[in-house]
Parts: C-alpha cells; sequence; structure tokens
C-alpha cells in the first residue's frame, strides 16, 4: 500500500517557529458590551431587530454551530455578523494577529459586497477591525501584506481558502474563532461542496494542530432544504434558526396574447419584446430580466437596446464576461444607473441590488429555489415580499410556468444535493492534510470521516486513496512522478516540493461544465458541452464555429471530425447552458396536466373559462392551451399522474420512441442511454437519443415503430438500470469527459502543469484497460451516476413502469412531442439562430398535426 522513504525533514507539524507579534484586536468603545453596541447600533439607524435578528441574537451566546434560514431580505447576514463584531470589538484579546472570522462566499462578487457592508458596519459600532477580501483577485502584494499584517476578518471563497491553508498564509489562520457561511444551498451543493466541507475540516485540523479549539461554524441561507441534512451538514451540533416568510412571494404569469400553442420564431420578438419594453419603461426603478442561457441573455440585451430610448442604461450579465465588465455592471446596478439588466442566473445572488424593483422571468423556470431567488431580487428589503412576473413563449410554457408557481407557493422548495463518498475528492483531501504536516494513515482517515462529504469512508477506500497517493495505483505504479506521498511505514508525507507545488496549483479551481474537446487533425475546433456530444454517432453533421464537421471518430475524451461539404443540413452545436427541471417542477407539471386532461370534455367556452382561472393567463393564451389540450387528446393520450404515455411513430425510413417520464432531463439522459443500449443489444442496430425534461426519445430504424408492449417493458424496466447506462455510458465521450474533471479534482491531470504528459483520455483508456477497479475509475463511475441523476431515474422508472401503460402508434408526433421531434430532426433546423429555427419547425408540426396548411 505504501512507499517507503525518509521524512523530509521539511515538513513540519507546526509552522515555522518565530516570534509572534501581539496586539489587540481592537479597542472596545467606552468599555460597553457586545450587546449595548448592537443595541446602539439598531438605535442609529432608528430600527429594530427583525424576527430573524432577535431569535438569532438569543441564542448566539451559547456557542453552538448554527444554520439561520429565512427569506430573503430579512436580516440573515447582520443577524449573525452583529453579534460577532460586537463581541471582537467590546473583547479584544491580547493574542498572536490572525484572522478571527472567515467569511466564506460562493462567488467573488458577494464577498465584494459584503466587505463593503462589513467594513461600514465596524465603523458604525465604533470599532477598529480590520476587513478584508481574499479571491483569485487579490494580488500578490496584498497577499503578503495580509500574512504581515493579518486582518481581523476576511471575505473569501472556498477556492480561496483552499489555497490559503496550502501555503504559508494558513499561519494567520491558527486562530479564528469562527467561520459564516453565506448562500449555504450554493456552497454544499454538489462537488465544490464535497471539496468545501474537507477544506473546513483541514481549518479545524490546522486549530488542533495549534491546541486551538475548532472555529464556531455559522450558516445563512434564505432556501436551505432539508434542514436536517444540511445542519448536519455544517456541523453534528448545529442548532436550525429557522424563521417562516410573513411575507409570501408574489408569483404571477405575464403575457402577451398568445394565438398559437406553438408560436413562430419570429413571436417572441414582435409581441414579448414590446412588451417587456413596456413594463421597463412604466418602472420607476431597474428591471431584471432573467433568461435561461447566456446566448439568450446577449440576444434580449441587445433587442431591448435597439428599442429603448439611448438615454436607458441597458446591460447584460451573465458567467462568460470578463470579470471587469460584471464588475462595471454591478456597480451601475448599485448605482441605480441602469435601468434593464438581462442576466442569467449568475445574478440571482452575489451583488446588492437596492434600485430593483422589478424582476420578469423570460421562460419556465426549471426549479422553484431559482424562482424564488430570483423574485428575491426585487425591492431586496425586510417586510418587503418577493415578486416575479414569468413570461412563457409557447403554450407548453405556460403550463410550466403555471406549474413552477404552484410548486413555489405550496412550499416546494428542492433539496439541496449533498455529495456523498466522492473518492477523487478524498484525494485531494488526504493530500492537503499531509500539506499540513506528516500524519498516519489513522489520523488522514480521521481527518477525512471528520468531514460531511466523506464521514462513510470505509477502511478499503481509505487504502485505496493512500495506495494511489503512493504509486497513482497499479497500471501506473511504473511512473515515479506518479508518487505523492511516502512513507516509512508508519507516517506519511509529502513527496516532495514539487508535489506541494502541483497540489497548490491544482485546488482552487471550480468544477466547471463537463465539455468535450472537438479535434481536426491535430488542431482543436472548439468544445462541445457534454451531453449534446454523446448525443452525436459518427457520420453525424454539426455546426460549430459557423462551419459544419462531420463526426469520424469518437475517442474517449474528444471528438473527430473533418470539414462537412455536403448540401444536407447540420445540427448547429448548442451548448448546454440550462440545468435539469426539478423533481418538484416536474411533479407539478405532470399534476397540472393531469387536471387539464380532466377537463378536456368540457364545452369550448366553459373549458377556456376553466383554464385562463387555472393558469392565470390572458384568455387567449389560455384558448391556445386549450388547443394544444384537445389535439393531444385527439391523437394520443394527455399526460397523467396514473398512467405512462408512450408514442411509437415513423418517419420515413426512421421511427421515434418517445415516452413521457417527467425525470429532467438529467436522469432523462440515462433512460435514454440504457433504452438505446437494451435496443442495441437486441437488435444488434444503433440507436440516437435525445433527453428533454419531460420526456425521452429515441430514434431508430423503421422497424422500432414494430416494438411490442412487451418489448418495450424489457427496454424500460428499472431492474439493471444502472449496470446497462452505466456500461453505455463508459464506451462514450462522456465518460472521457466525466474522468478528465475526476482526474483534475485528484490531481492526476491538470491542465497548464507538467503533472504528467498523459492526457485525461489515455489515462481514462490506460486504467479502463489494464485497472478496472482503480480508486478514480469507482470515483468516476459514482460522479457520472450522481451527476445525472441516477437515483432519480431509477424511481421514476420504477413509479412509471407501475401505472397504466398508454402506447400509441401514431402517423407522426403528438403535440407534446413535437419538442423531441424537432430536436431529433437535422432538417427542421434551418439559419444562424437555432431557438428561432426550433420554434419555426415546432410551429409547422403542429400546423400539420392540426391539418392546416
Amino acid at each position: 500500500m505504501s512507499a517507503t522513504a525518509r521524512l523530509r525533514p521539511e515538513a513540519p507539524a507546526t509552522p515555522r517557529a518565530r516570534r509572534p507579534r501581539v496586539r489587540r484586536s481592537s479597542v472596545a468603545p467606552a468599555g460597553r458590551s457586545a450587546a449595548a453596541l448592537v443595541a446602539g447600533w439598531f438605535a442609529a439607524r432608528g430600527d429594530a431587530p427583525t424576527a430573524v435578528q432577535r431569535a438569532v441574537f438569543s441564542a448566539f451566546d451559547e456557542g453552538r454551530p448554527l444554520l439561520v434560514t429565512a427569506p430573503t431580505g430579512s436580516g440573515k447576514t447582520a443577524a449573525v455578523m452583529l453579534p460577532l463584531m460586537a463581541e471582537l470589538i467590546a473583547h479584544p484579546t491580547e493574542a498572536p494577529a490572525g484572522v478571527r472570522v472567515l467569511y466564506i462566499a460562493p462567488v467573488r462578487a458577494l464577498s465584494a459586497t459584503q466587505t463593503e457592508a462589513l467594513t461600514a458596519m465596524v465603523a458604525s459600532l465604533g470599532g477598529a477591525l480590520r476587513v478584508a477580501q481574499r479571491t483569485g483577485d487579490t494580488s500578490p502584494k496584498q497577499r503578503a501584506a495580509q500574512r504581515e499584517r493579518p486582518p481581523e476578518v476576511l471575505l473569501t471563497t472556498p477556492e480561496s481558502l483552499a489555497v490559503l491553508l496550502a501555503g504559508p498564509g494558513r499561519e494567520m489562520l491558527t486562530g479564528v474563532r469562527a467561520v459564516v457561511l453565506d448562500e449555504l444551498h450554493l456552497l454544499a451543493a454538489g462537488k465544490r461542496g464535497a471539496l468545501l466541507s474537507t477544506t473546513l475540516s483541514l481549518l479545524d485540523t490546522w486549530a488542533a494542530l495549534h491546541a486551538s479549539p475548532p472555529p464556531r461554524r455559522l450558516a445563512l441561507s434564505a432556501t436551505a432544504r432539508p434542514l436536517d441534512a444540511l445542519a448536519a451538514w455544517v456541523h453534528p451540533d448545529t442548532e436550525v434558526i429557522a424563521v417562516a416568510n410573513e411575507s409570501p412571494a408574489e408569483l404571477r404569469i405575464t403575457d402577451p396574447p398568445m394565438e398559437q400553442a406553438f408560436p413562430d420564431g419570429s413571436w417572441a420578438w414582435r409581441k414579448v419584446l414590446p412588451m417587456i419594453a413596456r413594463q421597463v419603461a412604466e418602472t420607476d426603478g431597474t428591471t431584471l430580466l432573467f433568461v435561461g442561457a447566456r446566448t439568450r441573455a446577449e440576444q434580449w440585451s441587445v433587442a431591448l437596446r435597439d428599442v429603448l430610448p439611448a438615454r436607458y442604461g441597458v446591460a447584460c450579465f451573465h458567467g462568460s464576461l470578463s470579470l471587469e465588465e460584471r464588475a462595471r455592471v454591478a456597480d451601475a446596478l448599485r448605482a441605480g444607473s441602469l435601468r434593464v439588466v438581462v442576466a442569467t442566473s449568475a445574478l440571482e445572488v452575489g451583488v446588492d441590488l437596492p434600485a430593483v424593483r422589478r424582476v420578469l422571468v423570460l421562460g419556465a423556470p426549471n426549479a422553484t429555489s431559482r424562482l424564488l431567488q430570483a423574485a428575491g431580487r426585487a425591492d431586496h428589503r425586510p417586510g418587503v415580499p418577493a415578486r416575479a412576473e414569468l413570461i412563457p413563449t409557447s403554450a407548453l410554457d405556460v403550463v410550466r410556468c403555471a406549474a413552477a408557481i404552484r410548486a413555489a407557493q405550496g412550499g416546494e422548495v428542492e433539496p439541496i444535493t449533498l455529495r456523498e463518498g466522492d473518492l477523487d475528492v478524498a484525494v485531494q483531501a488526504a493530500l492537503g492534510r499531509l500539506q499540513l504536516g506528516s500524519a498516519t494513515a489513522s489520523e488522514v482517515g480521521e481527518g477525512l470521516r471528520a468531514s460531511a462529504s466523506l464521514r462513510g469512508l470505509s477502511s478499503d477506500d481509505l487504502e485505496r486513496v493512500m495506495g494511489y497517493l503512493a504509486h497513482g495505483g497499479d497500471a501506473l505504479a511504473a511512473y515515479p512522478e506518479m508518487a505523492r506521498a511516502v512513507s516509512d511505514g508508519e507516517r506519511w508525507a509529502i513527496s516532495g516540493r514539487r508535489s506541494e507545488r502541483l497540489y497548490r496549483q491544482g485546488i482552487g479551481t471550480i468544477v466547471g461544465e463537463v465539455t468535450v474537446e472537438v479535434r481536426h487533425g491535430r488542431r482543436v475546433v472548439g468544445q462541445l458541452d457534454g451531453r449534446f456530444a454523446v448525443s452525436l454517432e459518427v457520420g453525424d453533421r454539426f455546426v460549430l464555429g459557423g462551419r459544419k464537421w462531420r463526426v469520424t471518430e469518437r475517442a474517449s475524451d474528444a471528438l473527430l471530425v473533418r470539414p462537412d461539404h455536403s448540401p444536407e443540413r447540420a445540427l448547429p452545436a448548442w451548448h448546454g447552458q440550462r440545468a435539469a427541471q426539478s423533481a418538484q417542477v416536474a411533479d407539478a407539471v405532470e399534476a397540472l396536466w393531469t387536471e387539464l386532461g380532466a377537463l378536456v370534455h368540457l364545452a369550448p367556452g366553459e373549458l377556456v373559462g376553466r383554464v385562463t382561472s387555472l393558469l392565470g393567463v390572458h384568455p387567449v393564451t389560455a384558448r391556445a392551451v386549450c388547443e394544444l389540450v384537445r389535439a393531444q387528446h385527439r391523437h394520443a393520450s394527455l399526460p397523467s399522474t396514473d398512467r405512462f404515455v408512450v408514442e411509437l411513430h415513423r418517419d420515413g425510413a426512421r421511427a421515434h420512441l418517445v415516452a413521457f417520464t417527467f425525470a429532467g432531463s438529467m436522469a432523462n439522459e440515462l433512460i435514454a442511454r440504457a433504452v438505446a443500449a437494451r435496443y442495441r443489444d437486441e437488435t444488434g442496430e444503433a440507436a440516437s437519443v435525445c433527453a428533454l425534461d419531460e420526456a425521452v426519445c429515441v430514434t431508430a430504424d423503421a422497424s422500432l415503430a414494430e416494438a411490442s408492449l412487451e418489448t418495450l417493458r424489457r427496454w424500460f424496466s428499472p431492474e439493471g438500470l444502472r449496470e446497462v447506462a452505466m456500461g453505455a455510458l463508459s464506451e462514450g465521450v462522456l465518460s472521457g469527459a466525466y474522468f478528465r474533471e475526476v482526474a483534475r479534482v485528484a490531481q492526476l491531470w491538470m491542465p497548464g502543469t507538467k503533472a504528467g504528459a498523459a492526457t485525461p483520455g489515455l489515462l481514462h483508456d490506460v486504467l479502463r484497460k489494464h485497472d478496472p477497479g482503480h480508486v478514480l475509475l469507482r470515483a468516476l463511475d459514482h460522479t457520472l451516476w450522481t451527476t445525472l441523476e441516477g437515483e432519480r431515474a431509477l424511481e421514476a422508472l420504477t413509479e412509471r413502469t407501475g401505472r397504466r401503460w398508454h402506447l400509441h402508434r401514431l402517423d407522426g408526433p403528438s403535440p407534446l412531442s413535437i419538442p423531441a421531434r424537432t430536436w431529433m430532426d437535422r432538417d427542421a433546423v434551418r439559419g444562424d439562430d437555432p431557438e428561432r429555427a426550433l420554434l419555426d419547425a415546432a410551429n409547422r408540426l403542429f400546423q400539420a398535426t392540426l391539418g392546416q396548411p
């Protein structure tokens, strides 16, 4: 399990000995108590504590970890930071200079905003505490100054904290009293949250090595669910303070009259754009328009700039903009100099927006938590209800918007996805522990299991992790550079300065979107979203960078292509920018279709009236929804909570299978892959797949249309789903793309470093062939199953295949299967605007379904 070597003397368990510089951290104003300072702060503002502030103040002196959940704008941050700052000011201690309070934010913008707010708070309390920010934008000169004269309050991000703990700057963290975790629902989610939990454990270990108590953890969130699990993530002894929302969110649909169920591609610009422009002009303040993707943000900001008066400030905000541009927009927002900002979810947190008076959401939101977060941007003040207006773009969107509103107002907030058992995270955490000093394998394991994400780490997996650190695993043991740690038979240590350097270079990276390289010869043409890339087969055509390409080979981590000059249409390479629909919204959508189906037999006039009331839309829009409902009822079945609707139809030499699973696009990806794999195993023929939020689509040879009900039951069986789906994924580019991220977290491969000459794709292939039980392949399988929502897919299939099956053999797509059909139909996509092309294609298909020209 271990490589044997002499432990390096330069890897001590404690920092370099030096004479500590002692200072008083603050001077208490006239000897006032912390409680008096807090009371004076409110008196000076002519204000009184909010409900959440009163609850936190009464529990604060008990010293337990806290999870505080309350509505946006209720004063959560001040509830925690006021007593912390007042305590530091009222009770200064003589101690070595160092950080006393760590404030961790999910994004740099929020850290910057709170730095300003806390600096003002300290000044108004009459203290002399220094507040500073440390993120990836902090200059080397500023970092050096912080090490020499540490601030009492340091605001940072998870990645910057990990980097700080890995270097000499960690000396200023030996006396941290409290760690504040703001926007916990963002910090704790996913693999980034798993890494943060190990960083917090390392911070506790660092304190213990210096005989200091572990810092108290204080977490804040407006949408924390489930509370028990999140509280345990913060700390096993966490006390939960939950304050109910006394002002429920005001959510409604605002829609220009929609004459057709599937409006053509120009409808949004003819009808929606003028409506939004009027709303902006009528609003006394800033309007935020949230859209679902970066490309839409760019399109709509340009369009609004063209139709609004030149004096109106119009801006765009999304994650692909430069830091400088985002900072410029944020400053203008705070100053109130912008009339409208078109943004993605990147603006749902991170910036204080006092001038925002109106929030619009274009298209159906995919999660209630995101909807409530966006709504909370309007009039962000205590006691003022969150408000948002949803703008649907089709009759299907109307149903989705109404369902999202119903779920949000019913308190159906999505649970945070808390990752557990990621072995690539365990590898990085073990390296982090050895950065603090030598340790036995047992001590390393104890530190890992102290983190929320690795509490269940088995002894066997710990042994695999330590073996990987020693020699990279059996298939890589012949390469000396793979050794990252050494052991003398009892204690382990970092193997050398190279490993220390590689560790520091490898941490502090946010695991982002999974992409697949597109290569023409040795040249990298660009990158595709991993889930789009995996849908392409050899011979498929697509557009990237304005040029058509044909897939010639699917490597483990790349698509190999050549230019395509054929006259046939190609599929534009949209990048996956939209998250999957949550289970809460999906269930609400299916339930709403059930209610609509129960009304389908009403007389036309009565049906329109009932739908107008049910969905809260304009009567003209309600008529378009009714047209869709009646058309679906005539052609097939409406989805319902008591049936599983499956459709088969031919299209020339092809056949399409559409099944309404309502599992979200990620889980549906797994379901579609499993169905396609079972089809291939039984017929020997390949199939293409499409995974939307409400349905899966499998396209294959025309014989697919003849599949029997018994055959379909086999293909959709939940039994063996994991093995079949994971087997299918392991053969494709998506597995290689996710392995790149696993290898990056485990520091087997890092872009821009010389950590290894082998590419992630080559390493993936070598391990699959020669070491199938390798710790990183185990991590990869866990990552794929978790990221693609495997448990949700399994639950969806188990529940729906147990219902009554409604199998329809049709001459063409039913109205509700049109979105899946347009996605799969390459010939339907024309022009440079794929979104508009899809709308036009859907409109044509629906008119054909109605028998209209």
